[in-house]
């Protein structure tokens, strides 16, 4: 839930404060020119691009790591919006303005908590824009989704076996061991703390490639039946030794059409991820205390 949501709520818990409808203010005459103000609170103007955005928030936003498509502004849909839709917002306007008011007359605005809060919330809004004008300024070719299907939606599936372990050295303890041709089974049974499948062996069934963890996925992609990955890799779980035990071919393989809707978003996603890690790459960050 947004915090203009749980705002709503609240606010819907508390007396009326603004008296009958809200009307939008009377032009003295035909001449004023239509501006920003949707309505005026004791002569005070109030803002049409933020009754936009509480509409716009209410509706949700799309996802924007998405594909592109054709979806109406905030302000288009909040305009077509239905009438009594639109007095709902606008009364929510008047009382958020209300409280606002009542919070500056008591100095609310000026406690070091609220700075610290709303400096954080100005940074994350700004850190969500920029990730916006990322995402715009990219492209994704029918070449990379092409080379994606084939990379991440392969016409098979993946029988696999798992060593969990807690610590790092102890996984690279039993690479090791596997290296001298100890069986993975053996190893499991001995070493492996999931308790559902180290009994036989370690065996995780057979899978495809995108119920994995991304991590997992990397590690046994391009593995040969037999063959275990060289690295442990690390998921909140703990440290897992991977084996691929056999391929399956896939009974239907998602078409590239179909798949485009999550590669989509992956391929923006690794692309705006990389351009970040760059910039801190680039930035000087250093400590003056311990955090």
């Amino acid at each position: 839930m947004t915090r203009l949501r749980f705002a709503a709520l609240a606010l819907a818990m508390l007396p009326c404060l603004w008296l009958g409808a809200c009307k939008p203010a009377t032009p003295a005459d035909n001449s004023t020119p239509k501006t920003d103000t949707v309505a005026l609170l004791d002569g005070e103007p109030l803002s049409r691009t933020l009754l936009d955005e509480i509409a716009r928030q209410y509706a949700g936003s799309a996802n924007p790591f998405d594909a592109p498509a054709s979806a109406p502004s905030a302000a288009a849909s909040a305009g077509s919006a239905p009438a009594a839709s639109r007095q709902r917002l606008l009364d929510e306007l008047v009382d958020i303005e209300l409280l606002a008011r009542k919070a500056r007359e008591r100095g609310l605005d000026k406690q070091p908590a609220f700075i610290a809060e709303n400096e954080l919330q100005t940074k994350t809004l700004l850190a969500q824009a920029m990730v916006r004008e990322q995402i715009a300024g990219l492209t994704v070719t029918d070449a990379e989704l092409a080379a994606a299907y084939e990379e991440r939606v392969p016409p098979h599936q993946f029988k696999l076996a798992h060593i969990l372990v807690a610590e790092q050295a102890t996984a690279l303890a039993v690479l090791e061991q596997l290296k001298q041709g100890r069986p993975f089974a053996e190893l499991a049974k001995r070493y492996s703390i999931d308790a559902d499948n180290r009994h036989r062996g370690g065996s995780l069934g057979t899978m495809l490639i995108d119920q994995l963890p991304l991590e997992m996925a990397a590690a046994v992609r391009h593995l040969k039946p037999g063959e275990h990955a060289a690295q442990p890799v690390q998921t909140p779980q703990g440290w897992h030794v991977m084996q691929l035990q056999g391929l399956e071919p896939l009974p239907q393989r998602a078409t590239l059409d179909t798949a485009r809707a999550w590669l989509h978003p992956q391929i923006v996603h690794a692309k705006v991820d990389a351009q970040q890690k760059q910039w801190r790459r680039e930035a000087k960050v250093q400590l003056t205390e311990s955090p």
